[in-house]
């Protein structure tokens, strides 16, 4: 999936004096499980809110919510790993 680059500030990347485009699979990933539901005007059931669940200790729940986001946006989930300090996910946009 091509669109729009940010780096890991969200901040919006440029390249030779325009918007820098390329693989934005990692960000989607990214920007979902860092956002809260109601954050996405156009969709307000959107995102995971993963800092909630860290607080919470819920590995469980988060993993659930992780897959249902991931699906929802079209992503191949092969893989989600949560521990108490660490997220590991591997998937990818078809």
């Amino acid at each position: 999936m091509e669109d729009i680059l940010t780096d890991s500030s969200n901040d919006i990347m440029t390249a030779a004096g325009d918007f820098a485009t390329g693989d934005s699979g990692e960000q989607s990933i990214r920007l979902l499980m860092n956002t809260s539901k109601g954050e996405w005007k156009e969709n307000p059931l959107t995102g995971v809110g993963v800092v909630g669940y860290l607080e919470q200790h819920d590995s469980n729940m988060l993993s659930g919510e992780i897959q249902t986001q991931l699906t929802r946006d079209g992503a191949r989930v092969r893989r989600i790993a949560s521990s108490a300090a660490n997220i590991e996910v591997e998937a990818d946009y078809e």
